[in-house]
């Protein structure tokens, strides 16, 4: 461990040191970290582990790090791989490695290109991912876009303008049903929705178009429907 000024914690080694105030903490060794830590800066290029939780202005990790609490960033970038035991809050959230949240994840922005597992909901002003997710609760922003590269997951979603298109596949035709890129859900609440490769019990919304590979169960609009020729759907009706 060394501090190149005494408001800076940096570990190039292997350490276990406690928490606290710092400008900037970068890891780029294996750290254990015994309390919380407030920073401007938490920088993770190797293996940290925290116990307690994490404030900061960024938190950018390319190694391995678990939060035994919550993380508030004001911005967050994941490429390595995160474990948080507790709930994210943030401005911008960008998972291009993977992360699993034990709580809720609250953000402005939020992209998934990687793999993002939560278990409490999800709430964003906007959330784009063209990677796979599974949310065990509400998946909830304004503008909501899916092109899975895997099966993404939600318990419910709710926007107002939502959109899932089908990614390109370049797998030979045979091996196709063994790799499913698909949105799964209980029921799917907006105000403008378009789905290809989407399954779900109930879709409600104002303007619903429904594409190719759609399996939904009920279909509630109130101004309008439209249907592609391979998109199954048992039961429509119109809201007065």
């Amino acid at each position: 461990m060394s501090k190149k000024e005494s408001d800076d914690l940096v570990i190039n080694g292997s350490m276990k040191v406690p928490g606290g105030t710092f400008h900037s903490v970068k890891i780029a060794g294996s750290a254990k970290i015994t309390n919380d830590i407030v920073c401007k800066e938490f920088s993770c290029a190797g293996h940290a582990t925290v116990e307690g939780y994490v404030e900061s202005e960024s938190f950018i990790v390319r190694g391995n790090s678990s939060i035994h609490g919550n993380v508030e960033s004001q911005i967050m970038k994941i490429s390595g791989n995160t474990k948080v035991n507790g709930q994210v809050k943030g401005q911008e959230i960008s998972i291009d490695g993977s992360i699993l949240v034990e709580g809720s994840c609250h953000g402005e922005e939020v992209k998934v290109r990687g793999y993002a597992k939560i278990t409490g909901d999800c709430e964003a002003e906007s959330f784009q991912t063209y990677g796979c997710f599974q949310i065990e609760g509400l998946l909830n922003a304004g503008r909501i876009y899916v092109q899975p590269s895997g099966e993404c997951r939600a318990k419910e979603i709710g926007g107002e303008h939502i959109e899932v298109k089908r990614r390109a596949s370049f797998l030979p035709s045979l091996l196709r049903p063994f790799f499913s890129n698909c949105l799964t859900t209980h029921i799917i609440e907006g105000d403008d929705i378009y789905l290809e490769d989407t399954k779900a019990a109930i879709v409600r919304g104002n303007h619903i178009t429904l594409g190719p590979g759609c399996d939904i169960q009920l279909v509630e609009y109130k101004t309008s429907l439209i249907c592609d020729d391979k998109a199954s759907v048992k039961e429509k009706v119109k809201q007065q």
